[in-house]
């Protein structure tokens, strides 16, 4: 639903809306014998579906599980991470999906500030889970004699069903209130918007700890379709990934841009385009879509479409989509039109509504919204404003309407930041950093490193330099691997605004300057490598944002440098083009490769161990 204002700031209705007709969490019994959730080479039919979650909630019911209680699913990718989901929802209790590779320090905060009734595990994990009661779930086990024969949930919309937890400016994650409300409101949405049926082919792209898991892991199952899940390693290989995909015959998957464009590449380099004849529709999410991406991938595709969705946990997920047509010309992707029963405004500072074509922030209500920040009555108020008795969401991203009314985003009117798909606050990972001792003060910035992709810096004063490695280990314990900077860099002084705040922007033109004046080469290095090595370390350094200055060792940890599981691919498609030799599949994951040295030491085994061959 569109809404303006008019000149006494009232709201007024644009377009009519759908109504929710999910009014049951319920597994369809149609074709009981049918595959239900298919994990390498696991499945589970859906008459087995349903006896397991039924004797499931059974047993979580009987630990004193009940409606309201929050219940942590600390799990691998797997059947078992499904079933404990659709139980939880069973007993009417809140889905606190956990993502397994947060440091444990953070998965301790994160429970504490739920304070779980039980945490479902299925794994031997690390963390010290004394002070919380435990479930450890293998279906395979469990015994399904004691369930219920009735059928599923009936839910109140404006019952609580998940706990979503986020970057938190604070340096503590914040937990997002979702109601069954805008959860089944965004699955119908995407149920309509991709004409999914019964007979789709869906899998599971994220971790659970994203909020575009719910939906991909909800929608098959209440539609009766089948459910494929990945291991958490294979999503992170686009190539892999996607051969997989095509194995299985899957039909609709959501990406990071970033993923999809180093598939791009990877195929650009004159290996072997996967048909994906099944393949209809590719969803990117998680960050701004660069026209780039889309080029390059309709170059090679003529029968899938791209679909842009944006949205935010505090949305209950995405809330616009745009299907990118094959022959868009314009330089800006739009996000779109909103889904059904989505309210939103384009407001200036004042919130004023601003002309159509101009820019503004973008304001977000209707049946989406999440019910409230956990624990956190402030915040909630700060992101919210009440207009016209209707609750909006600020969502700080610069908006402006196009020619077709579509919704085109500019940037952002905060510090916030997206990167690989994830909305990081960076306060928080500043927060950290003003904990280590000698830190006087330290400021986070995002610098791109190519068209589609940026990496984290930090800038911090100090009395005497800190060494890099410290502060590495030290973020380590306490933040998510995204959340890892790639760059610290001391500097002399900061500027501050009025109101004792760095003024980020004087601060980041200032260290872009010294960054100029401080550069250096390093020609040592050079010179003591052969011609192999020489133009291999180019290679591997060519993605690094110039605003490294500190000499590049053989010893410099890859991941230091700014590569990630992503982007080392597009490393490993230049260093397969330069070099004329293809990677071993054992050796395309950046962990193979702890140092520059050991991914040259690989490259020259290769060139030279061919040359001998020959």
């Amino acid at each position: 639903m569109t809404l303006i204002l008019n000149d006494n700031n009232e709201v007024k209705e644009v377009n009519n809306t759908a109504n929710n007709s999910i009014t049951t969490l319920s597994i369809p019994q149609n074709n009981s014998d049918k595959k239900a959730i298919i994990y390498i080479n696991e499945s589970i039919s859906y008459a087995e579906l349903k006896s397991i979650v039924m004797s499931l909630s059974t047993e979580l019911k009987q630990v004193g599980v009940s409606k309201g209680d929050f219940v942590a699913i600390y799990m691998s990718n797997s059947i078992d991470m499904v079933l404990s989901i659709l139980a939880t929802l069973n007993c009417s209790a809140i889905v606190v999906p956990i993502n397994i590779d947060l440091p444990s320090e953070q998965i301790i905060r994160i429970l504490s500030e739920c304070n779980p009734k039980v945490i479902l595990h299925n794994r031997n994990q690390q963390i010290d889970f004394k002070n919380h009661k435990t479930f450890i779930l293998n279906y395979k086990k469990l015994d399904t004699t004691n369930g219920s024969d009735n059928d599923m949930l009936v839910y109140d919309p404006r019952d609580l069903a998940y706990c979503i937890f986020t970057s938190g400016s604070s340096g503590i994650p914040k937990g997002v209130l979702l109601t069954y409300e805008g959860v089944f409101n965004h699955i119908e949405s995407k149920i309509d918007f991709l004409k999914l049926t019964s007979e789709s082919r869906l899998c599971l792209s994220f971790n659970i700890g994203f909020v575009a898991s719910i939906w991909q892991v909800l929608t098959p199952i209440l539609l009766g379709a089948q459910l494929y899940i990945y291991d958490n390693d294979l999503i992170k290989k686009p190539y892999q990934f996607l051969e997989q995909l095509e194995r299985d015959k899957i039909n609709v998957i959501s990406m990071i841009p970033q993923s999809l464009y180093a598939y791009c590449n990877y195929i650009g380099d004159n290996h072997q385009k996967l048909a994906l004849p099944h393949m209809k529709k590719i969803i990117l999410t998680g960050e701004k879509v660069d026209k780039v991406v889309v080029d390059r991938f309709y170059e090679a595709y003529t029968h899938i479409s791209l679909v842009n969705a944006y949205g935010q946990s505090e949305c209950s997920d995405d809330t616009f989509h745009f299907e990118v047509p094959h022959d868009f010309a314009d330089s800006d992707i739009p996000i779109g039109k909103p889904i059904p029963n989505i309210l939103y405004l384009i407001l200036d500072k004042n919130l004023k509504e601003v002309p159509i074509g101009d820019k503004g922030e973008l304001f977000i209500g209707g049946e989406c919204l999440a019910q409230s920040y956990l624990n956190n009555e402030l915040l909630t108020s700060e992101k919210t404003v009440i207009i016209s008795n209707n609750t909006f969401y600020r969502t700080g991203d610069i908006v402006r309407l196009n020619q077709n009314d579509d919704v085109v985003c500019l940037g952002r009117a905060d510090n916030q930041i997206k990167i690989h798909g994830h909305l990081v606050e960076p306060e928080e990972i500043e927060a950290h950093l003003n904990k280590i001792d000698g830190v006087t003060q330290a400021v986070v910035f995002a610098v791109e490193t190519s068209e589609v992709d940026k990496i984290l810096a930090v800038y911090y004063t100090s009395d005497n330099e800190i060494d890099s490695k410290e502060i590495l280990k030290y973020l380590s314990s306490k933040l998510p691997a995204y959340m890892i900077p790639a760059i610290f860099k001391r500097v002399e002084r900061f500027f501050f605004n009025s109101n004792g705040k760095v003024d980020r922007k004087r601060a980041l033109e200032y260290i872009e300057i010294k960054s100029t004046e401080d550069k250096t080469e390093s020609c040592d290095l050079n010179e003591r490598l052969n011609d192999v090595q020489r133009r291999a370390f180019d290679v591997i350094i060519a993605n690094v944002s110039d605003k490294i200055t500190e000499d590049i060792s053989l010893d410099t940890d890859l991941k230091s440098i700014g590569l990630d599981s992503i982007s080392f691919i597009q490393t490993v498609v230049n260093l397969e083009t330069e070099f004329d030799f293809e990677f071993d599949d054992g050796k395309l994951q950046i962990t193979e490769f702890p140092t520059v040295n050991s991914m040259i030491e690989y490259i020259e085994s290769n060139v030279f161990g061919r040359t001998l061959r020959l």
